[in-house]
């Protein structure tokens, strides 16, 4: 009966151990819930801001696309220029002079909780993927801004405008 349970315990001992070892050989998982919530500073940012997920290891959520990297687009006559990151559930946006860190679980209270851009007012969003992408519903209420992933493009649609952003290989120098 001894070698009966060391048989099936020794098994499962060996893929929890190979699991991690080929997650992170030699270091430390980073859950998207290690690292702290990021937030605009006063006054906006001026240039982009270090990576917040840079160290997380977790991988995407199941179903969540992926929007991971640099966007740029016409805004207007004005050049967009955005960073998403994504770990797990959780999707930071840099873009605009803001930081937006949000869980795209649909839940509120684990949304954006920051300042609009361009005019500072606070907000608060909740954030889901759905249809390929990631919707923003400001306060919890109907969907507001978008951006949805066709093909290489994502298609970013808020209050009423629609930018089609491409994804470039690393922010332009000085931004």
């Amino acid at each position: 009966m001894k070698r009966l349970i060391v048989a099936l315990v020794a098994p499962s001992a060996l893929f929890l151990a190979a699991g991690a070892l080929a997650q992170a050989p030699g270091k430390a998982v980073v859950l998207a819930s290690d690292i702290p919530v990021a937030h605009t500073p006063p006054g906006f940012w001026k240039t982009f801001p270090a990576p917040v997920l840079a160290r997380c290891t977790e991988p995407l959520a199941p179903g969540a696309p992926d929007l991971r990297g640099v966007w740029t687009g016409d805004n207007g006559g004005k050049t967009h220029i955005e960073r998403i990151q994504q770990c797990g559930d959780r999707v930071v946006i840099d873009g605009g002079g803001v930081t937006h860190d949000m869980r795209a679980d649909g839940v509120l209270a684990h949304g954006v909780d920051d300042i609009a851009a361009g005019t500072a007012m606070p907000i608060k969003v909740a954030a889901v993927f759905e249809n390929n992408g990631l919707s923003l519903k400001p306060f919890g209420g109907p969907t507001r801004v978008t951006r949805v992933l066709q093909g290489d493009v994502l298609v970013f649609t808020y209050v009423g405008k629609v930018i089609l952003l491409h994804r470039i290989a690393a922010l332009p120098p000085g931004t």
